[in-house]
């Protein structure tokens, strides 16, 4: 709907060609509840990507930016994962190693397509402080 790889390289490149600097917005806070790795996490304690979100069988009590609980439930495990936004935008846990790794190669892929500087959405809520239940 928006072009290929190839055409945003295009369009980075032309850019370049105008003496213009590209800067893309990127969030790394959440994902969708549609991406793969959250998918597979998702009614799956045994998922390899379980701990790249934030899931728990007593939430507290936090309110949801968009308003509401910040935790929607898994209709088969009785735990609940944690969205400051909507329940579509789910909070990746920056406690957890892997997930940092994980971004940090996704900033590497977009500057190899020629990106110059991000703005980092929501880049305050990366702290998992507090999120636990007790």
């Amino acid at each position: 709907r928006f072009g290929t790889l190839t055409d945003f390289r295009d369009v980075v490149h032309r850019c370049h060609e105008k003496g213009i600097r590209v800067i893309i917005d990127l969030v790394l806070n959440h994902f969708s509840s549609l991406h793969p790795w959250f998918q597979d996490a998702w009614n799956n304690p045994a998922s390899r990507y379980r701990d790249y979100f934030l899931f728990s069988a007593h939430p507290n009590n936090w309110e949801s930016f968009f308003s509401g609980s910040a935790w929607s439930p898994e209709p088969d495990t009785g735990e609940f994962y944690y969205h400051k936004f909507a329940p579509e935008q789910v909070d990746l846990n920056w406690a957890n190693p892997a997930v940092e790794q994980e971004m940090l190669q996704v900033i590497d892929f977009w500057q190899a397509q020629g990106v110059d500087g991000f703005r980092f959405d929501v880049i305050n809520f990366l702290s998992t402080r507090g999120i636990g239940p007790d």
